[in-house]
């Protein structure tokens, strides 16, 4: 059943690249790709076109934004993007796709990760301090504490998070909850919903790509678990992975739901997190990085924060 089903993926042009990436992979009796037929199935999916039908889809589910309080932005990038790289996939190298339309997607998860370690690790305080909603602390502490997230020893919660923190992605129960019950510590849920950033369709785009990898430290990277890996040399044989990724140029739609006051004030950092930052995997060697902001629902340029170097936490209110 198994050649059946590949014979007709190499005769027909997949309509679903999601499927196709993930089951139809031309592999041989091991399990691994077959070299001599990888490009040109890799080819083959980048060149498929997205379904004319994803573009109502996409109109209806952009529409439904429209209530109060929902924000939009759409995010352009400027490099390519891999998320979902530890996915399942023919060619060991997962990506992360819509599962009825196979369209690149951002999960909302990825994005509310990346901004909770984004304002913990630019804003909030260098090391774990007191409590943030202790009232001892002055008005320059107050501020960083209120981007710290919930500080955890040995699996359990000590203290829960700061102001900006507990608002937009809630806060767990933590051990000194009664004793700064009064300043609002507590169990609570955010009050932010991060939906997924699809794809934006624009025209006939073919958004994917492919790309290579390529370990030069082969013995290194395979040794088994509780063996002593041989020292990285570069001697060893290259060894080249191709895969798919989604091209720089490639639009998404970023969603948020909630009180307009923290919709606004969130979906500001989501830009600047994924302009400084990106989101997905091999940020560090510079993919997903957004290189335009187009929000439907922008907030007034007088309120928003200066650009920040990485590292350097600095809060301004208004």
């Amino acid at each position: 059943m198994r050649r059946i089903l590949r014979d007709v993926e190499r005769r027909a042009v997949a309509d679903h690249v999601g499927l196709a990436y993930e089951r139809w992979a031309p592999v041989g009796p091991g399990g691994k790709l077959l070299e001599g037929e990888a490009a040109e199935w890799l080819t083959r999916l980048a060149a498929t076109p997205v379904s004319t039908d994803y573009r109502a889809h996409y109109q209806r589910w952009a529409a439904s934004f429209d209530a109060d309080g929902s924000r939009t932005a759409e995010v352009t990038l400027a490099s390519r993007l891999l998320i979902g790289h530890g996915n399942p996939a023919g060619s060991d190298v997962g990506l992360t796709l819509h599962h009825t339309w196979g369209v690149p997607i951002v999960p909302g998860s990825a994005v509310k990760g990346l901004l909770s370690h984004y304002l913990h690790a630019c804003y909030a305080m260098d090391t774990p301090g007191p409590h943030p909603m202790d009232p001892a602390l002055d008005e320059t502490v107050r501020q960083r504490a209120a981007f710290q997230r919930p500080l955890w020893e040995h699996r359990k919660v000590v203290h829960g998070p700061g102001d900006v923190q507990r608002a937009i992605f809630g806060a767990p129960s933590a051990a000194d909850d009664k004793q700064f019950a009064a300043q609002g510590a507590g169990e609570t849920a955010g009050e932010v919903i991060f939906h997924d950033a699809l794809y934006v369709p624009v025209g006939s785009e073919r958004p994917f790509a492919v790309d290579v990898l390529t370990p030069h430290q082969r013995r290194y990277y395979s040794a088994k678990l509780g063996d002593v890996p041989p020292l990285p040399s570069d001697y060893d044989r290259p060894n080249p992975v191709t895969f798919l990724s989604v091209r720089p140029g490639t639009r998404f739609l970023v969603a948020l739901s909630g009180p307009a006051e923290w919709t606004d004030f969130t979906l500001r950092f989501i830009l600047e997190s994924l302009s400084e930052w990106g989101v997905g995997a091999k940020t560090a060697a510079g993919y997903a990085i957004s290189d335009r902001k187009e929000s439907r629902s922008r907030p007034n340029p007088s309120s928003r924060l200066h650009p920040y170097h990485l590292f350097s936490p600095r809060f301004a209110t208004g």
